[in-house]
């Protein structure tokens, strides 16, 4: 009776420990499904999932089913799907127990109905010399089947660093595809552990995300760390961790010297979980500027040591004055600047007035850059035009030239006969290009001469009166009182003589 029971026991813990690694279908079913992953088949495929774990090292490992053609295992994109033009993708992946022949990888299509019209992927598998496998593949077809990439198009070659890459069995390999716009074409170029393998330039215009998979042939395993997918501008905009892959975690070590490498400051540690970001800030040293202020970015699968070198801060400073030296405004420094920095600086414009220079611009040497802009006032021209009334040039144009807010006094020239409306032109500051007209009208004539014609015996004893003048005024002396007192008498005789014969 012992013995039969001895026997049941061992039959029963010979069961138990048959039951496979994996979990059962459902459970891996459900295990897949609870990342998002969408299984599903292209012509030919398979959507069954045969197994699914955490493996050893955290990874998502799958194991398809089916007897024929690929799993595939579709990223949920949401509302990324469909808005994205210019991208990239990437998976982590390792191939599980490969065998010859077999080429796992990542693919991506615009095709809603994840047909087989318009997929692009890039795969890789086992390594075997003798059958010529363990290259790397890119499958590109287009719409109507129509593609410059095929399943011939290997890139991989046994003798090349492509095919040791995929080499080992469950060792991970980074598969990465860019998608970029280069006028009407696209262009998209593979890459494998980040060496680019191949780059085809497309005609077809249309290559927007729609579906990101993961490429698993039937009956074969492949593990999982993660899927991604950036933009244009490289920022990560899908990220999908799988599994507890997160609890592998390394450490990234950054060192601070100065140029002569000596130390600097302590260094910085910190353990990161693969495929975490992280990002670590540069120490401040008064005086010197790091040459990364933040050390960051995505953890891979080792260790990471970063050496930040600390330079001595440079300045630029620009000093404006006027044309005597006196500053114009405040001066404009630019500090935290390495040697081998590029600056430019614009001149700031000022009003009526010129810079020596448009611009401040260089490459900071070994030492601190010191400018200094010069601003003169500008000059205009003031222009005098001289005319007469009826317009005609009374005399050539005054043209000079003044600095701005410079006073100015020009007189106008004296012309005979004729008076200017402007004595002097003037002004306590110029400010722009000023013209003046000076208008020359003829002078008045002397009151005395115009009242000339009252009546004729006015003339005469005008003129008598200016002859008697005269004569007075050419005798002197005594002699002309003398004659004076002779003439009267004489005067009043001959006029009594005159009277006597008409009274005859």
């Amino acid at each position: 009776m012992k013995k039969i029971f001895s026997l049941l026991l061992m039959v029963l813990l010979l069961s138990v420990l048959a039951v496979p690694a994996f979990a059962t279908n459902n459970t891996a079913q459900q295990l897949v499904l609870s990342y998002g992953l969408t299984p599903h088949a292209y012509a030919g495929g398979t959507d069954k999932i045969e197994n699914a774990q955490l493996d050893n090292q955290g990874r998502l490992a799958v194991t398809a089913g089916g007897t024929a053609g690929n799993l595939f295992l579709g990223v949920p994109l949401g509302e990324l799907a469909g808005t994205l033009e210019e991208y990239s993708v990437e998976a982590k992946l390792a191939g599980i127990g490969m065998n010859d022949g077999w080429h796992y990888g990542i693919g991506w299509n615009n095709s809603q109905n994840n047909s087989n019209e318009n997929w692009y992927s890039m795969r890789t598998g086992a390594y075997n010399a003798s059958k010529n496998n363990g290259e790397l593949r890119c499958w590109v077809q287009k719409l109507n089947g129509v593609g410059q990439g095929s399943n011939d198009n290997k890139m991989g070659k046994p003798d090349t660093p492509f095919a040791s890459m995929s080499a080992a069995n469950g060792t991970d390999n980074v598969f990465k595809a860019t998608v970029k716009k280069s006028g009407d074409a696209t262009n998209i170029s593979f890459y494998m552990n980040g060496v680019e393998v191949i780059s085809l330039t497309d005609s077809v215009n249309e290559y927007t995300l729609l579906d990101f998979n993961i490429v698993i042939p039937y009956t074969t395993t492949v593990a999982i760390s993660y899927m991604r997918v950036y933009d244009v501008s490289g920022a990560i905009v899908y990220n999908e961790q799988f599994g507890n892959a997160s609890s592998i975690k390394h450490m990234v070590t950054v060192n601070y010297v100065y140029e002569n490498n000596t130390s600097a400051a302590t260094s910085a540690t910190k353990e990161i979980s693969e495929g975490a970001f992280y990002s670590i800030e540069s120490p401040e040293i008064e005086g010197y500027i790091p040459a990364k202020a933040v050390v960051s970015g995505i953890m891979g699968n080792e260790n990471i040591t970063v050496t930040v070198i600390y330079r001595t801060m440079k300045t630029v400073t620009v000093h404006y004055v006027d044309s005597n030296g006196n500053q114009m405004f405040k001066d404009i420094v630019i500090d935290k600047l390495m040697q081998g920095d590029v600056y430019c600086i614009e001149t700031i414009p000022v009003a009526n007035y010129t810079a020596d220079t448009q611009k401040v611009e260089g490459t900071v040497g070994s030492d601190n850059v010191e400018v200094t802009v010069t601003y003169t006032p500008k000059k205009y021209t003031l222009t005098v035009k001289y005319i007469y009334s009826d317009g005609t040039q009374a005399y050539e144009d005054y043209v000079g030239s003044f600095e701005y807010k410079t006073a100015y006094s020009i007189p106008s020239p004296a012309i005979e006969g004729y008076t200017a409306d402007i004595e002097t032109v003037s002004s306590d500051s110029m400010g722009k290009d000023v013209t003046i007209t000076v208008t020359y009208t003829k002078k008045q004539i002397e009151e005395s001469t115009n009242k000339n014609d009252n009546s004729e015996e006015t003339n005469s004893a005008t003129e008598l009166t200016t002859d008697t003048s005269q004569d007075s005024t050419e005798k002197s002396g005594c002699g002309s009182v003398i004659e004076m007192a002779v003439f009267i008498p004489l005067v009043i005789g001959a006029t009594a003589i005159i009277s006597c014969r008409k009274k005859d």
